[in-house]
């Protein structure tokens, strides 16, 4: 199968949760017994490209000048959500956002139920629909950067990190992050 770049409107993907509470099995959606992917969202920090299982995504909001991360929150219709930087959750370099060729910076929302979570971005580039053959097992790392991946797939040259968003609800629930 290959893989297609397209943005409509937000999708969704399926996938259940595996024993390991942060590891998902992924599970490509299915239509008439003929599977047809696992409907992503691709995202950016820095040189690095990611993608989220359509299914954790519910929106993308503009990040505006002033929106504090990692201990703010965001109106979101109709109740505050915590945001956190991607940048700072992997331990990577994001793009420098203040500056003359500053570029605006996006906030992929989350959610699980009723619960919702701001994930700010460099960069969102669209939907990607990956295929089985596609995804590799992601690599087994000690470090908190280690615990958000479910795979890694590389789609014509480029080499994505599929991410889960469990383990950033269970933070979202700390008694060390403070909420405005």
């Amino acid at each position: 199968m290959r893989s297609s770049v397209h943005r409509p409107a937000l999708a969704s993907a399926a996938f259940h949760a595996a024993a390991a509470p942060h590891r998902h099995a992924l599970r490509p959606q299915v239509s008439g017994g003929e599977a047809i992917g696992l409907e992503t969202l691709c995202v950016r920090v820095g040189a690095q490209e990611y993608a989220l299982p359509m299914g954790q995504v519910e929106g993308l909001l503009h990040h505006q000048e002033g929106m504090s991360v990692l201990a703010g929150s965001a109106e979101l219709g109709r109740a505050p959500m915590l945001l956190l930087d991607l940048a700072e959750l992997l331990g990577r370099a994001g793009a420098q956002p203040d500056g003359a060729n500053a570029q605006p910076r996006a906030v992929v929302v989350l959610a699980r139920g009723e619960r919702r979570l701001g994930l700010v971005v460099d960069r969102v580039d669209g939907t990607l629909t990956l295929s089985a053959a596609q995804l590799r097992p992601a690599p087994v790392t000690d470090d908190f950067s280690g615990q958000h991946l479910l795979a890694t797939a590389l789609v014509n040259g480029r080499c994505l990190q599929l991410l889960s968003a469990d383990t950033w609800f269970a933070l979202a629930d700390s008694p060390y992050v403070v909420q405005a």
